[in-house]
């Protein structure tokens, strides 16, 4: 778009990481000369993705999509999940996005959930956060509208969480080492 001076930023971000294998759901299309969105970028094959408009509480709302990718993990097929939330319909977007992920027995749903209420992710059934009430983490100056959920078959230990300003938005980087 024109607010990123036209870059295709997606391909950068997989150049610099070199995280060969993306995939990208356009919510705004067009949009400021071009289309926005949200991405994946994998060290493993993606072997398929599609995406699904979320539900818009009024017109005036900006559309938000939820994007699903088959991720190839030495033979294990993820099921990874992505979206930005709008802050006003996140909760019929949490009921919609659980209606594609309860689907799937094993996934990971990650993203700007624009909420800060960790009790609205017991709609995505089948999973828990990283970030709850009894571990906060601030993703951005003064809110944690960022997460990470993962099905409840996943077992793991979370061995660090951390945040980074980047200063290339305004929330900061989450990484977790799972």
């Amino acid at each position: 778009t024109g607010r990123n001076q036209s870059k295709n930023t997606l391909k950068i971000l997989s150049q610099k990481t070199g995280m060969e294998y993306t995939a990208f759901a356009p919510a705004l299309t067009p949009y400021d000369g071009g289309e926005y969105g949200i991405g994946v970028l994998s060290k493993y094959p993606i072997e398929s993705f599609e995406y699904h408009q979320l539900p818009m509480l009024t017109p005036t709302e900006e559309q938000r999509v939820i994007l699903h990718a088959k991720i190839n993990v030495n033979g294990f097929i993820l099921d990874f999940f992505v979206t930005h939330g709008q802050q006003s319909s996140i909760s019929q977007q949490l009921k919609a996005a659980n209606e594609y992920i309860k689907q799937c027995p094993t996934f990971i749903y990650v993203g700007d959930y624009n909420t800060n209420s960790y009790g609205l992710y017991k709609y995505v059934e089948n999973s828990r956060p990283i970030i709850s009430d009894e571990a906060p983490r601030l993703t951005s100056e003064s809110h944690s509208f960022d997460n990470i959920l993962l099905s409840n078959d996943i077992e793991y230990n979370v061995k660090s969480v951390r945040t980074i300003d980047t200063k290339h938005s305004d929330h900061y980087m989450l990484l977790v080492d799972v």
